[in-house]
């Protein structure tokens, strides 16, 4: 008996082992991203959720890299197949996106029920449309956020849905969008008067904005207008998109405003994605602890690059840079063409330059770290910053040890070194555009 016992608790905890590991699985979407997804249902209906991907094996480019785990634009899938059973997409993960800095867009499904606190926290997206489909959104949804427009559903909100993303802490225009005639409640308490500031912008439907100035809490907000809202996402390989009054080529989140005789204007969002052409190509310098090597760079929204080097294929990025080697005396030619899925485009505009270190053009941000070599603290200072950045730290073996997040306001950051190893460390900053730069620090 005692025996039968035994087997059975190592046959209960074999079976525990297996549902365990089964919860988590990976999966590629049309554009070849790799998104890990967390089974919230193993019985039908079948769900998952988009969870954060902590141990993604993303391809590394730059030494920048792993501090985005996502960049470009992300559409996420209705449903996704893992063992031979059809999940849907219902749910999005707690800190789902972070940290991805270079992360421009997501694209959600209408299967999304739930959207979890932090989502979209850390992350370089910018504008957010909510699907009908959503009925709860759970804590805060982030705050780089500048552009949210809700679904056209009923829920009630809580206060803190919003709260990081009214607090404008780095002083931007911040609108939320409704579409549903029902004004949506907020839960409990009204927003605190630091969220209703004066660059908090709420816009209504035209025929129930009386409806949400009657409901309680909305007139604390100073800014409130009308407007019909429309979304539009369109996805193509290549070409123009010149309806509903577009005229565009290049993949992003467009806003034009159609003026109605009645004084209430209608607001269409577009958001547009294009495998664009590659264009500025720059060569500049950068360091990776033991020599000084060149990278490329481009702008571009494409999932992926290729890359080719006098003609001759060199690398596939997802990232807008790429470290191509030790810097040398010969002129070279270079050119990158964008891959989305099936969709290729034409090449980029070629480069032909040197990559000589006496020709290799500076980026526009410098930094200086002082003292160099330090043994307790050191003060890096900036110039040039335009927006949001990071500060890495990072080993000789190539480990993040530390990070810091700075903003275009500052100008210096106090680095606490007290317990580092000695060693030769790697200083980096990264900004929102991809574009970095780093030093070297050592340690005594």
């Amino acid at each position: 008996m005692k025996s039968y016992k035994v087997l059975s608790v190592v046959f209960l905890f074999f079976l525990i082992g297996i549902s365990t590991k089964a919860q988590v699985f990976y999966a590629i979407n049309y554009d070849n991203d790799t998104i890990r997804y967390m089974i919230t249902s193993n019985t039908p209906p079948y769900t998952v959720e988009v969870t954060n991907p902590n141990n993604v094996p993303l391809k590394k480019g730059p030494m920048a890299t792993p501090y985005s785990y996502y960049s470009g634009t992300l559409v996420i899938p209705p449903y996704v197949t893992h063992d031979s059973i059809q999940y849907s997409v219902t749910s999005i993960g707690e800190n789902a996106f972070s940290p991805s800095f270079l992360l421009r867009g997501v694209r959600l499904p209408n299967t999304i029920k739930t959207i979890r606190k932090n989502a979209f926290q850390e992350s370089g997206v910018r504008s957010l449309y909510i699907p009908d489909s959503v009925t709860y959104i759970e804590g805060s949804i982030g705050s780089h956020l500048t552009k949210i427009i809700m679904p056209n559903s009923t829920f009630t909100i809580n206060p803190e849905n919003f709260d990081y993303f009214f607090e404008n802490y780095y002083n931007q225009e911040k609108y939320i969008y409704f579409t549903s005639n029902n004004p949506l409640i907020i839960e409990n308490k009204p927003y605190d008067t630091m969220y209703a500031n004066s660059r908090s912008h709420l816009v209504f439907p035209c025929d129930s904005s009386s409806e949400y100035l009657i409901s309680p809490y909305w007139n604390a907000f100073p800014n409130k207008t009308e407007a019909d809202v429309n979304y539009i996402y369109k996805r193509q390989c290549d070409g123009t998109y010149n309806e509903n009054g577009f005229d565009v080529n290049m993949t992003g989140f467009y806003e034009r405003v159609i003026n109605r005789n009645n004084g209430c204007d209608s607001i269409v969002f577009l958001d547009f994605s294009m495998n664009d052409i590659p264009r500025n190509l720059r060569i500049h310098k950068t360091f990776n602890i033991y020599y000084d090597v060149y990278a490329l760079s481009w702008n571009g929204s494409s999932p992926y690059y290729e890359i080719y080097i006098d003609d001759i294929y060199h690398s596939t990025t997802r990232f807008n840079t790429e470290i191509l080697g030790p810097t040398d005396t010969n002129i070279h030619r270079f050119k990158v063409r964008g891959i989305s899925g099936d969709c290729i485009s034409n090449f980029s505009e070629e480069l032909c330059q040197s990559v000589s270190l006496e020709k290799i053009k500076k980026e526009d941000i410098d930094i200086n770290i002082y003292p160099n070599p330090c043994n307790g603290f050191t003060k890096l200072s900036f110039e040039g910053l335009n927006s949001n950045a990071n500060v890495c730290i990072i080993d000789m073996f190539g480990k993040e040890i530390s990070r810091y997040n700075i903003n275009p306001f500052q100008d210096e950051l106090k680095i606490n070194l007290q317990g580092y190893t000695k060693g030769i460390y790697c200083i980096m900053l990264i900004d929102e555009r991809g574009k970095s730069i780093s030093t070297k620090l050592i340690i005594q």
